[in-house]
């Protein structure tokens, strides 16, 4: 339940499950770099997608990543000064450890190194869910494999979900479009 989920706040498509955040027509993408190499993630390229996030966002926001994408954010630098930092006190806060200052938070959701959809920073202070208040609904039957001495079990959970704006927006003053979801672009 807790994948689905997951999964829909990410991916959706909003037929049948949440509009997710990769589908959302609020979702800025930030351009690679020139002669940028293929499956590579840089200092300029989270610089710049932290660049686009509203002010509001910036104290509230997360960065997402695939598995394949973290080992070259523990690398990073600007001007020799490292912009991750590892975990501490126990790993309580943020166990991925810190980027430019916001927790890092590993998800299979976030699609393979490289790909559009593999480093997201969000503000999910911004994506509004619903859900039944009742929670999660279960049940079990004998009688479904009786003839196989078996017990079936069966959950229900209702939720829906989408981003809070419907598109990113223009700043009063500045020349980028800024959004609570910031994506990189492909880089294969």
């Amino acid at each position: 339940i807790q994948w689905k989920t997951d999964n829909g706040i990410v991916n959706g498509t909003g037929a049948g499950q949440p509009k997710g955040i990769a589908t959302s027509s609020a979702i800025v993408t930030v351009a690679k770099e020139t002669s940028q190499v293929a499956a590579t993630i840089n200092a300029n390229n989270v610089a710049k997608m932290f660049g686009r996030l509203p002010a509001g966002s910036m104290a509230n926001s997360v960065w997402l990543i695939n598995n394949d994408a973290y080992n070259q954010l523990i690398t990073m630098t600007i001007s020799n000064q490292p912009i991750w930092t590892s975990p501490n006190e126990g790993m309580k806060g943020s166990p991925a450890g810190m980027l430019l200052g916001r927790p890092v938070i590993v998800s299979q959701t976030c699609q393979t190194l490289g790909t559009l959809g593999d480093i997201y920073l969000v503000d999910l202070m911004a994506y509004r869910t619903i859900t039944k208040s009742s929670g999660i609904e279960v049940a079990t039957s004998m009688h479904v494999f009786f003839d196989a001495a078996a017990t079936a079990f069966r959950a229900i959970y209702r939720m829906d979900g989408e981003p809070s704006i419907q598109a990113a927006f223009s700043p009063s003053n500045g020349a980028s479009t800024l959004s609570p979801f910031v994506q990189l672009a492909a880089r294969a």
